[in-house]
């Protein structure tokens, strides 16, 4: 057995700055057999032990001070060890060193504490301290799976907002030299235009959090070639597969609470790569979590394997999608799709709730004639006529239905109009429909007295029955994509403007285009004519874009409100319904819809002022406003969960706005979910608080401000026996309030 004893020589070397300590190192061995004596010599100073640290990581690295009380610079540094022959770690007297970047300095119970504060300010200030513990690793080796499971999700995450650079960078800042700093642009420069990358890849998040975790290990090694960090294309096509599998295990944990307890949303919907002819089935999924907190994830985007989307084949896919997210069954999640005749039949047994954003695109294309045209072939389509009761009135519709249709691909926009496939829009029909009393007022917007009976607006009409003025707007619409059309063909960028070329009918991006044409409006006759071809911009109505914008104000304005990911929004599809109908019931609405919610966004100086062009209404835009006003009233029938989820907001509790027979309803339903849910779960006494507390709710001057329950007296209760609820102690006429009653009372 071998003891070891050790001696220690220091000696100083001069130097024009501070005297730098030098240690001899000297180990002597006793070895039991023999008298033989061996010594080990070794030279230590501040820069050796520096370098032997961040290259000889094996056999030096940096102990912690392990003193109870000690100063609060102490948080930087620790003693230098070597690693002795009982493999241990033995420190190194007379140094300190940077856990950081193993910085090194002589220390001694003399030793002054200036710059050792200064370091540690400088490579570890406070204010960093829990940003940098959660990026520290381990020096000798890395865990993958412990460093997966520290790994967020913020590519996964839609409402979740991904966390910002300062999480992981240094807080103070140095100043670069100049040349140092043009370099890097030089070098971004030469990398962007070289390898044809767009500009706004440099402002990319996960390439700035690259970059720094480089700067951090850069401080920790030192200067390291860079091929030692970053690895070939298979390496890191190797671990996109793993980690996409260790993430889809961590997603699988995440929604197993909201799963068994029914708060689990699945948003199904396709889109098209143009370019790669490819069709592609997504889901996006929303929860409350255990903390109650609202989540967004976007689960997968996987190639449409099947030839054609029919409900069979869509429905196969979706499971085959979801089985490695431990979604087995859709019974007990909750399912909100578009309007597409394949989503349609293939979650027609589970209640779908259909998207609202999308229900007003389709009632703006018919509006408008620009549904898209239906393919001919005879032999995969059927003809049927289906009856379908909107609030009091019951219409029949003979349709076509093909079994290939798409979900809500839109392809691009042709200039013909076809008016055919208007009755897919009106086969839509809601799982659980609120039966309305249309009131007086309603009645009297759909008795439009026009110059013949063919020419009412709600009537289904082809575009050739419309009267004239109607279809100078027609023209006028048209005209105004074909310009747009020409000059992205054309690819002139004439005055340095931007111009919006969209051309699909998505009428949110129709809305841009026409204030797009309206702003360049007089650029536009210039640029045609030094083009020769001014005859574009001929019988086009300056006046008739501006009002057809006003008429499309009120749809972009709730379409942008209501399309959120970071809050939940099925509560207000019911506000924003009424209100919009409000919006077109008169041409004076429609200004003052403008006038308070456009025009104060835009923060435009002459908000009172009118346009001259808008004084008067058009004959044609009153035609189609009141067309639109129509087909909202027969096409938009929400569901009772719309009304309940409005109610069930403490704000909106109340329902203005909505006659008592859709008050009735949506607390009949309630009252029938709450039943079931106390039949499922286990009798328990539920203690309810006696003595309550009205409360004044805060109104602020929103969109919505109208619809807020200022006190519990403009809440209404409604109790009956088929609402399926009976107190338990009925021995007399009165009921026993339950949960609804107090929430609402409140």
């Amino acid at each position: 057995m071998n003891s070891y004893r050790s001696a220690l020589r220091i000696s100083s070397s001069s130097s024009n700055e501070e005297s730098t300590p030098t240690i001899d190192l000297i180990e002597y061995s006793n070895e039991d057999a023999g008298t033989t004596l061996s010594t080990n010599r070794m030279f230590f100073n501040s820069e050796r032990i520096k370098n032997l640290l961040l290259n000889e990581r094996q056999k030096y690295r940096v102990i912690e001070n392990k003193t109870p009380s000690k100063a609060e610079w102490w948080r930087c540094f620790g003693f230098p060890a070597i690693l002795n022959n009982s493999n241990t770690f033995e420190r190194i007297p007379g140094f300190i060193s940077c856990f950081n970047c193993m910085h090194t300095q002589a220390y001694s119970n003399t030793s002054g504490t200036k710059r050792f504060k200064e370091h540690a300010d400088k490579c570890s200030p406070k204010s960093n301290l829990p940003a940098m513990s959660s990026i520290t690793i381990n020096s000798s080796s890395v865990n993958s799976d412990a460093s997966l499971s520290n790994l967020d999700l913020p590519s996964l995450r839609l409402s979740s907002p991904s966390s910002t650079l300062n999480q992981t960078e240094y807080s103070h800042s140095k100043k670069i030299n100049e040349n140092d700093n043009k370099g890097i642009k030089r070098l971004c420069v030469e990398w962007i235009c070289g390898s044809i990358r767009p500009f706004g890849i440099i402002d990319d998040d996960g390439l700035r959090k690259l970059v720094q975790e480089c700067i951090r290990i850069g401080c920790i090694y030192g200067t390291i070639d860079v091929n030692h960090i970053f690895r070939g294309e298979p390496t890191f096509s190797r671990n996109i597969f793993s980690i996409a599998d260790d993430l889809r295990r961590r997603v699988k944990e995440i929604i197993s609470f909201p799963l068994q307890q029914r708060s689990l949303t699945i948003c199904p919907n396709y889109w098209t790569d143009n370019y790669k002819k490819t069709s592609y089935l997504t889901a996006t999924i929303t929860f409350i979590d255990n903390e109650y907190t609202y989540e967004s994830i976007d689960l997968f985007c996987q190639p449409f394997e099947f030839k054609k989307k029919t409900p069979e084949s869509t429905l196969a896919a979706f499971y085959k999608n979801l089985e490695p997210f431990g979604i087995l069954s859709l019974c007990n999640v909750n399912i909100i799709c578009d309007c597409g005749s394949n989503f349609i039949c293939a979650f027609n047994s589970l209640s779908p709730v259909f998207c609202f954003g999308h229900r007003l695109n389709d009632i703006l294309k018919v509006s408008f004639f620009q549904s898209k045209k239906k393919r001919s072939n005879d032999t995969n389509s059927v003809s049927n006529e289906i009856v379908i009761g909107s609030r009091n009135t019951t219409q029949t519709f003979r349709t076509a239905t093909s079994t290939n249709e798409s979900s809500s691909d839109d392809d691009d926009d042709d200039d013909d109009y076809d008016n055919e496939s208007e009755d897919n829009y009106f086969l839509v029909k809601t799982a659980f429909p609120v039966d309305q009393r249309k009131t007086m007022k309603e009645k009297s917007m759909n008795n439009i007295s026009l110059s013949s009976p063919v020419q009412s607006p709600t009537t289904k009409i082809t575009v050739d029955q419309t009267p004239a003025c109607a279809r100078r707007v027609l023209s006028t619409l048209k005209q105004c994509r074909r310009i747009m059309k020409y000059i992205k063909k054309v690819g002139i960028d004439y005055e340095k403007g931007e111009m919006d070329d969209r051309t699909i009918v998505r009428w949110l991006s129709m809305s841009d285009l026409l204030e797009s044409f309206l702003k360049k409006f007089p650029a536009t006759k210039r640029f045609l004519l030094a083009q020769k071809n001014q005859a574009l911009m001929n019988d086009l109505d300056e006046r008739t874009i501006k009002q057809l914008i006003l008429v499309l104000k009120p749809f972009k304005h709730i379409m942008t409100v209501i399309q959120t990911d970071k809050r939940p929004s099925l509560y207000m599809v019911l506000l924003c319904s009424i209100t919009l109908k409000e919006a077109l019931s008169s041409y004076k609405s429609l200004l003052e819809y403008k006038r308070n919610y456009c025009d104060k966004e835009n923060n435009s100086r002459d908000i009172d002022m009118t346009d001259e062009d808008e004084e008067f209404e058009l004959e044609g835009i009153t035609w189609f406003r009141e067309r639109i006003l129509g087909l909202l009233n027969d096409l938009l029938v929400l569901d009772v969960r719309h009304y309940c989820a409005t109610m069930l907001h403490p704000k909106y509790r109340s329902l203005r706005g909505c006659s008592n027979e859709e008050r009735f309803q949506c607390q009949q339903y309630i009252r029938q979910q709450l039943q079931i849910f106390r039949n499922a779960l286990p009798k328990t006494v539920v203690e309810y608080p006696t003595a309550q507390t009205t409360k004044r709710l805060k109104i602020g001057t929103d969109l919505f401000s109208r619809f807020a329950a200022e006190s519990s007296s403009d809440v209404e209760t409604y109790t009956d026996a088929a609402s399926g609820y009976e107190s338990d102690e009925c021995s007399m006429q009165t009921k026993k309030l339950d949960e609804l009653d107090k929430y609402l009372a409140m």
